[in-house]
């Protein structure tokens, strides 16, 4: 185990709460590289039909990954319609019926960064 590594939040049950989307299918693609690894990840989400109000946000977390293109149903998002900070993506707008989340991202595989 690195030494430097931060220790892992701690996820209590009582945090706990439903997601206000659910996942359909994840397909992914991986071309691998030693240095530059890049992950096409399409995603099929739908708003969770237990939860009264689906929030207008979607966060996901990913830790060391560099975001080469997003786009929702097809349509590329313009940098304004999302936020990256630390390992999360906040997707600030996202539909209110099923959509498909398109994902390409860049790691390192050697470094872990």
């Amino acid at each position: 185990m690195d030494a430097q590594a931060p220790a892992p939040d701690t996820i209590r049950l009582e945090d706990y709460r439903p997601s206000d989307y659910l996942i359909d299918t994840v397909d992914l693609d991986f071309a691998l590289e030693p240095n530059a690894t890049r992950v096409k990840a399409k995603i099929a989400f739908r708003p969770n039909p237990d939860i009264a109000k689906s929030k207008a946000e979607l966060t996901l977390d990913g830790e060391h990954l560099k975001l080469v293109s997003i786009a929702i149903d097809g349509r590329a998002l313009a940098k304004s319609d999302y936020k990256i900070k630390d390992d999360k993506l906040t997707l600030k707008k996202v539909p209110k019926a099923p959509f498909t989340l398109a994902t390409e991202v860049e790691i390192d595989p050697e470094t872990g960064v």
